[in-house]
């Protein structure tokens, strides 16, 4: 965990103070203060031990207004004990520095001015600014144990992306202890903890999703086992407008093979609609790594049940994927010829644009029914040759449909110039 992040660890944050001005002007440090701090940091590296020891005292009592001059000091020192002090004063100034933000953030209760939050200018950017954003953003922050993931926002991404795993791993502990615990008890993620969990991944994702292995709760979880993040992230509740453009900005983030399986699976339970789940199965066909060419027969077959015309480019691509999809097998009682995702591509784009396959080359596998081709990827066929390839009559349906293409896909009529008005003779 990084220093940063330790002395954030540190804040209690409650609710905005009394007498917080909703200002964040009203934190400036000023240039007096500022400078007694500098003095103060550089006394740490007195000969007399005396002078060290009140020089820390000092600048401890100042807290949050000594944060400027405890930060150069522990970056810029050529003193090593300088630089350690420092190090050693900086978590409980920023704590207080944390604090103070927070109290003027929740103070701004119209939301007025712009505030220098950890997360606030991500959140914003997916949530947007209204009351039901600044009211999810404010049980975010006031919740100390989110405090890590809104700061590991502003890190490199492999710093973020081990603060979010140790995150998880600590929900998961909180659930399930690895060590028998008697009289234990479980304790569920928050709207406010999954919606930080949401925030740090949509800034920082992960290809799989935290399907890594070990122990760790994966996030996708959140939208299954919680109620109050199902109702809210159909767009329901307090939190609901908010949390539901985190919750599809977070589906939208999602680009390995489990991940976007995963995200057309709560797509579906939090009731987005054909078109976001269309486009979530498009996204589908362009997926990389181990089994993807199962995702592209999923995902073709659920463009094809559904009748996503508008999804025909995106189909059309793959007619040059010479993936596997089904290996040859020639066995007493099974026969299965080759088919690669081109070919059930082309099955795709033959019933998106109401034609047959047959007049392609492609036929029906024995024992199969063409009925049932969008579920079986094997009912259609390529026939081999005498040396049992298909690679010329596939060639050749690649290039019928490149024709049939051509001659069906509607040109952008140039649009007739308008005429210059004539100027009136003198």
């Amino acid at each position: 965990m990084t220093r940063v992040l330790t002395g954030i660890v540190l804040a209690v944050v409650a609710s905005a103070s009394p007498a917080a001005s909703p200002d964040p002007k009203s934190l400036d440090i000023s240039p007096a203060q500022v400078t007694l701090a500098r003095e103060l940091v550089r006394q740490l590296g007195s000969d007399v031990f005396r002078e060290r020891d009140a020089a820390s005292r000092k600048l401890a009592d100042m807290g949050r207004e000594a944060l400027p001059a405890l930060l150069e000091g522990s970056r810029d020192s050529v003193d090593a004990e300088v630089r350690m002090r420092c190090e050693v004063l900086l978590p409980r100034a920023e704590s207080e520095d944390m604090k103070a933000k927070v109290d003027v953030f929740l103070a701004d209760a119209d939301g007025k001015y712009d505030h220098d939050l950890p997360g606030w200018d991500k959140f914003k950017d997916i949530c947007g600014t209204d009351k039901a954003a600044r009211e999810l953003f404010a049980d975010i922050i006031k919740l100390r144990d989110n405090h890590e993931l809104l700061i590991a926002t502003r890190l490199p991404a492999d710093d973020m992306k081990r603060v979010v795993d140790a995150r998880k791993r600590q929900i998961q502990f909180r659930m399930q202890p690895v060590v028998h615990t008697p009289n234990f008890r479980p304790r569920m993620p928050s709207i406010s903890e999954g919606a930080a969990l949401l925030l740090a991944e949509c800034v920082a994702p992960e290809k799989e999703d935290g399907w890594n292995g070990g122990w760790v709760y994966h996030t996708q979880n959140l939208f299954y086992q919680i109620g109050e993040i199902q109702t809210a992230a159909r767009g329901q509740g307090k939190y609901g407008p908010a949390f539901r453009k985190l919750a599809l900005k977070w589906l939208e983030t999602r680009d390995g093979v489990q991940g976007i399986q995963v995200a057309v699976g709560i797509a579906q339970q939090i009731g987005l609609g054909a078109n976001e789940v269309g486009r979530l199965y498009v996204k589908m066909l362009t997926v990389e790594g181990q089994n993807a060419q199962w995702m592209r027969q999923q995902a073709l077959g659920h463009l094809a049940r559904t009748n996503a015309k508008e999804h025909l480019p995106a189909v059309v691509k793959l007619l040059t994927d010479t993936t596997v999809l089904m290996p040859g097998v020639n066995q007493p009682g099974y026969i299965q010829p080759e088919v690669l995702v081109s070919d059930f591509a082309l099955v795709v784009a033959c019933h998106l644009t109401g034609q047959k396959p047959s007049d392609y080359g492609l036929k029906v596998t024995p024992g199969r029914h063409n009925n049932n081709q969008f579920h079986d990827a094997g009912a259609m066929h390529f026939p081999p040759d005498k040396e049992g390839k298909a690679d010329a009559v596939r060639a050749a349906a690649v290039a019928k449909w490149k024709e049939w293409e051509a001659a069906n896909t509607k040109k952008d009529e140039p649009k007739p110039e308008t005429p210059k008005p004539t100027p009136p003779k003198p």
